[in-house]
Order: C-alpha cells, then sequence, then structure tokens
C-alpha cells in the first residue's frame, strides 16, 4: 500500500498535465467556496492546523491502527510541522524586511475535511504579505522538504513507523502547498519555483522508496 501512495505521488510531482488540470479544479472549487460566508470568518491560524491534523489523524482512526498514545504522537508531530513551516515564513520575512500574517483559508479548511479519508490534503495556513516575495512563500515547502528529507533518512536507519508516518505526512504537505492556487504558497513562485518545487519532491519520493 506504500508502494502504491508513493508511486501515485511521484506521478503527480513528474506530471504537469495532471497538475494543470488538479489547478483548474481547486481555482473553480475556490471560487465557489469563497462565496460561502461562514468559511470566511475562519481566518484564524489554528483553524487551518487543528484541520491538517485531523486530515493525518482520522485515517489512522478509521483504520483502528496503532494504540492512543501512537496516535497523540502522530497529533503532535503534524502540528510540530505545521508550526515550524510558518516559523520559517516568519523569518524569512524578518530578514527581507516584510510583514507577513499566517492565517487559515475557508476553502483549503473545507477540501481538507471533505477529502480527509480518500486523499490527504494539508491546509496549512497561508501566507499574506506586504509586498510580493517569493522567498517568504518558498520557506514553508523548503522547510518541510528538509525535514520530510530528515525524517525518511532516520525512518530507514531505525524503521520506526510513526517517523515514516510524518516523513509522508511533511511530503503531504509540500505538495498541497505547491498548488498554482491563490493564495497558497505555489501561487506566488512562478514556474521556476514549481519546477524546483517538484523536484524536492520527487526527490523526497525516492528517499521515501529507498531509491537514494
Amino acid at each position: 500500500m506504500a508502494l502504491v501512495r508513493w508511486t501515485g505521488l511521484a506521478r503527480v510531482a513528474g506530471s504537469g498535465t495532471r497538475t494543470e488540470l488538479a489547478q483548474g479544479w481547486l481555482e473553480s472549487a475556490a471560487q465557489r467556496l469563497e462565496r460561502l460566508p461562514l468559511l470566511n470568518r475562519l481566518r484564524n491560524p489554528w483553524w487551518a492546523l487543528a484541520v491538517t491534523v485531523l486530515v493525518f489523524a482520522l485515517p489512522v482512526v478509521l483504520h483502528a491502527r496503532g494504540r492512543l498514545v501512537d496516535l497523540g504522537a502522530l497529533a503532535v508531530g503534524v502540528l510540530l510541522l505545521a508550526v515550524v513551516a510558518m516559523w520559517a515564513r516568519t523569518l524569512v520575512a524578518r530578514r527581507t524586511g516584510l510583514a507577513v500574517h499566517n492565517e487559515s483559508w475557508g476553502p483549503g479548511v473545507a477540501f481538507g475535511m471533505a477529502t480527509a479519508v480518500v486523499a490527504p490534503w494539508a491546509p496549512l495556513p497561508v501566507a499574506r504579505t506586504t509586498d510580493d516575495a517569493p522567498r517568504v512563500h518558498t520557506a514553508a515547502p523548503v522547510a518541510l522538504a528538509l525535514m520530510g528529507v530528515m525524517l525518511f533518512i532516520e525512518s530507514a536507519a531505525f524503521q520506526v513507523p510513526l517517523t515514516r508516518s510524518l516523513a509522508e505526512a511533511a511530503l503531504i504537505m509540500v505538495a498541497s502547498a505547491l498548488v498554482p492556487v491563490g493564495p497558497l504558497d505555489g501561487a506566488k513562485l512562478g514556474k521556476a519555483g514549481l519546477l524546483a518545487g517538484a523536484g524536492v519532491v520527487g526527490a523526497a519520493v525516492l528517499v521515501g522508496l529507498g531509491v537514494l
């Protein structure tokens, strides 16, 4: 099952056609969801953080896999990954003299809840900056990708299931953030940034499969 999941991620990372189709579908869905007043009120970043944790914890609960303590450790680990991604944005923004505000994006939160069981989508808080700053929007995907690779290496060395689960979660967060639909990070990076991001995702997939 893990091999099937990673093969699917690799295909998505390397297929421009699939990315364009996903982009068009998400843009259309986002436009409809943004018209809902309730979703527009979900600005506090803790909404996005809570649903991100739910996205990765719910399949474990539904399939009755692991102990309660393992579920708690997974939830805490996912939350820490998301918080580090936000912290990376803030750090880069400060160094470039910009102000950044992390907030929930209603359509992303709704999409994450709707697809939690079928296909994980991590509705991380989005970054609102005072000026166009690609480096700020690069910070979260890069930080998550680096943590994912390190977790994969640790998982391969020590064979800890929780570590591998967190590595997979980090990769899914990267892929979710890089979808080129505003206000996600992928919409601010341009083609060069997206190609670089696809390369990072592809490398992490190869590490996860044990190829690298």
